[in-house]
């Protein structure tokens, strides 16, 4: 399984020639700093791009923290921290110190409540889900929750070994995702949508939905459903329904069930 491989991105900024070194070993010690705390860290100071296409890209890659260092903060001897998950100026903070002690604690700060953020997102999605059988809704047994934080989870390497093990592949994802498998039996859920044919796998990611449905197409059959839909395979749940049925894709007999979404 494949996750983002920074949880910090540094991003230098200047104008002026005479502005580029100063600004590069300030950031490059800033870097070092963090590094040295055990922290994963991407120094982007290449200069074919904009900072601005930096921001987006590493945006996009889903790194959840960004600091900018520009002139002014060399002489002020400060950094400027933006949060993935709250956008805009919100997410932005200015002026916090390069001191190693103080960054080093604000960022893992920063970063434990990017994670926990992320949880309460995730519990929040689940619990929408889950409600009494009795009033005929939705209820997701023994749901483990999973927000693959770009590293940020000390335990990583624990749930991969889980997903290898119980054989449930998932393809690589941003900060943004969050899976729900299920150790028990699966029901239907408000966000999960049981699907038996392509149009209907369509509608469902039309409407940001996850489709469920039996699979036993090829790679090409997939592909076909990513540049039309958007959407690919995540995962296969090890508790299977019962019995073959007709694959969504080709009407041929399926004995497993697949979940597609797509991935932002």
């Amino acid at each position: 399984m494949s996750t983002i491989r920074f949880q910090v991105v540094i991003v230098p900024i200047w104008k002026k020639v005479d502005e580029k070194t100063g600004v590069l070993d300030a950031a490059s010690s800033v870097a070092e700093t963090l590094k040295n705390a055990g922290l994963k860290v991407k120094l982007d100071d290449t200069d074919q791009r904009t900072p601005g296409w930096k921001f987006n890209f590493w945006e996009m890659k889903g790194v959840p923290l960004r600091i900018e260092i520009g002139p002014r903060d060399v002489s002020s001897g400060s950094v400027v921290i933006s949060r993935r998950d709250i956008p805009g100026k919100q997410g932005k903070v200015f002026g916090i110190s390069m001191e190693p002690s103080i960054l080093e604690a604000y960022v893992k700060d920063r970063l434990d409540e990017i994670q926990s953020s992320l949880l309460q997102r995730a519990i929040s999605f689940r619990d929408r889900c889950s409600s009494d059988r009795s009033n005929g809704s939705c209820l997701l047994h023994g749901c483990i929750l999973v927000s693959i934080a770009l590293g940020s989870f000390n335990f990583l390497e624990s749930f991969t070994e889980f997903f290898e093990l119980n054989r449930i592949h998932m393809l690589p994802c941003t900060l943004d995702f969050f899976a729900l498998i299920s150790n028990a039996s699966w029901t239907l859920c408000s966000n999960i949508v049981d699907v038996s044919s392509y149009e209907e796998l369509k509608e469902a990611i039309s409407l940001g939905k996850w489709a469920r449905g039996p699979w036993s197409a090829r790679d090409a059959d997939e592909l076909r459903i990513k540049e039309e839909a958007g959407a690919t395979i995540r995962c296969f749940p090890f508790e299977q329904p019962q019995g073959t049925k007709a694959c969504l894709m080709t009407g041929k007999p399926a004995d497993e069930v697949a979940i597609f979404a797509k991935s932002y």
